[in-house]
């Protein structure tokens, strides 16, 4: 039974890496050509013409982000400066536009 349990837990883990892989390559065309400023702008307006779609993603980015950058910190520093301080500071950047 616990060999059975063991293999379930590796095949959802292979799953799962070849998921956040493939999502990995499909996304980083987009995120390579982010530091150009034409396609920062066409971004932006992508966001904004979504409306409140536009901003779930900005947040579900946001997100990643965090939960990227809580594997590299420790625990403890990623709660006290990660979430709050970056989703004020975009929440913000938002809304003055």
């Amino acid at each position: 039974m616990k060999e059975k349990s063991t293999r379930r837990m590796i095949l959802l883990s292979v799953l799962f890496l070849a998921l956040v892989v493939g999502i990995t390559l499909v996304c980083l065309p987009y995120i390579t050509r982010l530091s150009e400023p034409d396609f920062q702008a066409a971004f932006k307006e992508w966001v904004s013409d979504m409306g409140v779609s536009g901003l779930l993603v900005v947040f579900g980015i946001q997100v990643l982000q965090i939960v990227i950058q809580c594997r590299q910190l420790s625990e403890q520093k990623a709660l006290k400066h990660g979430f709050s301080a970056v989703m004020e500071t975009h929440i913000a950047r938002y809304f003055a536009g």
